[in-house]
């Protein structure tokens, strides 16, 4: 059961730390924490700052003593530029969820996190720009969701991850031209999902990704050329989708993955694509696997017009 701040008593400030989750809403609440808990280095539950509404929360540093979250932390509807005051804790047990940030510019604060138990979600904060002070996680048990933060413009933050346990996204951030900074990641356990960035015009911060649990699904990028940046990528678990990106001419950054592992095709509705005759893409289409292919450029066009040029002209 969540204990508010606000029914602290004095008397409880004789134990180091309280017992289960805590809900912070209000400032008053956070500073009367640290004033109630000086000593409080470990939560035993979860950390829910903010709620479904705005508040008045501008100043994390009364909880800089934390370091261990057992629980989830969430930050939600705050008024925080910056995460500063949590730049202490390095592990959190369950989920972190950073989002509905009206002013939070910057992830900074969290420069000792290193272990996160669960998922992260960083969403729905319009001005933030980085995700500076991330660098420590190296990898996660979970899913890692980076979707509709529309000033975004890097992610370089996260150079320092090397594995998603889950699914990744990365979609509807409106600003973010390039993905430079996942050179270290290296797989991804579920979904690898790279959706509605408008001004993403390269995919070569990718360079190091080699395999993907399950589906690849790179859609509606509408600036975007090519998939270089995946030219490593061997191993798929699942399907391949290629959907409404209507810039992308070229897509042979995909011609390494093992064709067997492809469950499913879709290459649709890219109208400057003209470059997709890839052996594995030939040896897909010649089993009897899933497909959709159609509103692409000449020879990538339709099924039969990629059959037709995957298939050796007589002698």
């Amino acid at each position: 059961m969540l204990l508010a701040v606000f029914l602290l008593a004095p008397l409880l400030a004789l134990a180091q730390c309280p017992p289960g989750s805590f809900a912070m809403t209000t400032q008053e609440q956070i500073n009367l924490f640290a004033i109630a808990y000086p000593d409080c280095t470990e939560v035993a539950g979860a950390l829910l700052i903010g709620g479904d509404n705005p508040t008045d929360i501008s100043d994390l540093t009364p909880l800089s003593n934390l370091s261990v979250i057992n629980g989830q932390l969430q930050v939600s509807n705050t008024s925080l530029t910056s995460l500063a005051g949590l730049g202490n804790v390095t592990t959190v047990a369950g989920n972190i969820v950073i989002r509905q940030n009206a002013s939070l510019t910057s992830t900074g604060g969290l420069n000792s996190l290193t272990n996160i138990g669960g998922s992260m979600e960083i969403s729905q904060n319009p001005v933030l720009v980085n995700l500076n002070g991330l660098t420590g996680i190296t990898g996660l048990n979970g899913s890692l969701l980076v979707q509709i933060n529309a000033s975004l413009q890097n992610i370089t933050g996260l150079s320092g991850l090397t594995s998603v346990g889950g699914s990744f996204h990365i979609s509807r951030n409106g600003a973010l031209q390039n993905v430079n900074g996942l050179n270290s990641l290296i797989s991804i356990g579920g979904n690898f999902l790279i959706d509605e960035n408008v001004a993403l015009t390269n995919v070569d911060g990718l360079n190091g990704l080699t395999q993907i649990g399950q589906t690849l699904q790179v859609s509606k990028n509408t600036v975007l050329t090519n998939l270089d940046g995946l030219s490593n990528m061997t191993s798929l678990g699942a399907g391949l989708t290629i959907l409404d990106n209507s810039a992308l001419t070229d897509i042979s950054g995909l011609g390494a993955i093992d064709p067997t592992a492809i469950i499913s095709l879709s290459i649709a509705n890219s109208a400057q694509l003209a470059v997709c005759i890839l052996p594995n893409i030939c040896e897909y289409l010649a089993s009897s696997g899933n497909r959709i292919i159609t509103g692409n450029a000449a020879e990538c066009g339709n099924e039969a017009a990629i059959v037709a040029t995957c298939t050796p002209a007589p002698e």
